[in-house]
């Protein structure tokens, strides 16, 4: 952690031999940040730590290894708008099946539950400005897709479509919760997309160089 005119660099968490840490943000109020603990041997594990370093919190149980996306710009954990529970893409490591889902734990680690069905896998995970949805990318298709669902399970709805051969993976919500800015594959041609939440007006937005490494994400509103 720096602040913003560059200095007083501070460090947060001291990571165990064989781990690394990586960053998911601030929770809304900026008392926490998240992070996923990763590493080789071990599963993957959600923590909250407050930005002094204090106050260290796992959030997944030791079996349930967090998804981890280290060689992406992407985002498998996400704060709820009001900071009291946290979203995430994982897999159990024993029992319980083998395959990714997308799950919500409360902020102080408990009311752990599964909100999507395992077959259809999760590889991220974004909670909606206005709380109403999470969106996420499947990983357990032929052609990833992106889907959106209710914190409560309910409402589970593919957005795109892989018919015509296309992958479309990592959504980003708009600050509006109107939309959702995507990444685009088909026939080894890289675009990034948006679409309305409820899965109109698609539209391709920029072409991608192949190769290149993505980070995208909506500007603030211009003011009025």
């Amino acid at each position: 952690m720096r602040s913003s005119d560059g200095g007083d660099l501070k460090r947060v968490t001291t990571t165990p031999d064989t781990y690394t840490d990586f960053p998911f943000g601030y929770s809304p109020d900026g008392s926490r940040i998240l992070f996923n603990r990763v590493s080789d041997f071990f599963p993957h594990a959600l923590y909250s730590v407050n930005p002094d370093g204090t106050g260290l919190l796992r959030l997944s149980p030791p079996e349930l290894s967090v998804v981890d996306n280290e060689s992406y710009d992407v985002i498998s954990a996400d704060w709820s708008p009001d900071g009291s529970q946290v979203t995430f893409a994982g897999k159990w490591r024993s029992g319980h099946g083998r395959q990714t889902a997308l799950y919500i734990v409360n902020a102080d680690g408990t009311g752990l539950r599964q909100v999507t069905p395992a077959g259809l896998g999760a590889e991220s995970a974004q909670w909606s400005p206005d709380g109403r949805q999470i969106a996420f990318s499947s990983n357990r298709q032929a052609n990833p897709q992106v889907w959106v669902v209710h914190p409560d399970g309910s409402g589970l709805k593919g957005i795109t479509s892989a018919a015509d051969g296309s992958t479309s993976t990592f959504p980003v919500w708009s600050p509006d919760s109107a939309k959702l800015l995507f990444e685009r594959v088909n026939r080894s041609a890289n675009a990034l997309w948006t679409v309305n939440a409820d899965g109109t007006e698609l539209s391709k937005l920029a072409g991608i160089p192949i190769g290149t490494t993505t980070d995208y994400g909506w500007g603030a509103a211009p003011p009025s």
